[in-house]
């Protein structure tokens, strides 16, 4: 399989497609909040549940690549830190945790950017994108994140499997 550096739909770690030297993270915003009613349903947890909210911007040799909005169950990760945010947070799933990742269910559509994505993706005011919603599952079956991707790439690449 040839994955060249506009293949941007993970299915994995950035870091399996690129040198982790290359990858940085800005993380823009990471706190405690208490799950609504469609976050709870979305995460697998009972509502005004504690979960993770982190903002953060993804870049690839200095130039921005995509910003995500992530969350993810407090019950699961109660030791994340702002630190553990800057870089794979899949990798740190794995090698903190005993957990393994198993698959994420994705919905993909073209979305426009407001003033600030579009600031921070360092593109013009209402530029269109590529929107990558994903609900990502662990072998034993519990949703470990919701997570909103929003890229400025124009090229994918799928991989799907049965």
């Amino acid at each position: 399989m040839n994955f060249d550096n506009n293949s941007i739909l993970f299915l994995s770690s950035l870091s399996d497609y690129y040198n982790s030297d290359n990858i940085r993270s800005n993380v823009n915003e990471f706190k405690l909040i208490s799950s609504s009613d469609e976050l709870s349903k979305l995460l697998q947890v009972e509502v005004n549940s504690h979960v993770w909210l982190i903002k953060r911007v993804r870049y690839i040799d200095s130039h921005p690549i995509h910003t995500e909005e992530i969350y993810m169950p407090y019950s699961l990760f109660p030791n994340l830190k702002t630190e553990d945010c800057e870089s794979s947070l899949l990798s740190y799933i794995e090698s903190q945790y005993d957990y393994k990742i198993s698959h994420g269910i994705r919905t993909v559509s073209p979305v426009k950017l407001n003033k600030y994505e579009s600031d921070l993706l360092d593109l013009p005011n209402e530029s269109v994108v590529m929107q990558i919603e994903n609900v990502g599952y662990l072998t034993n079956s519990r949703v470990y994140e919701y997570s909103i991707s929003k890229s400025r790439e124009s090229k994918f690449q799928y991989y799907c499997r049965r």
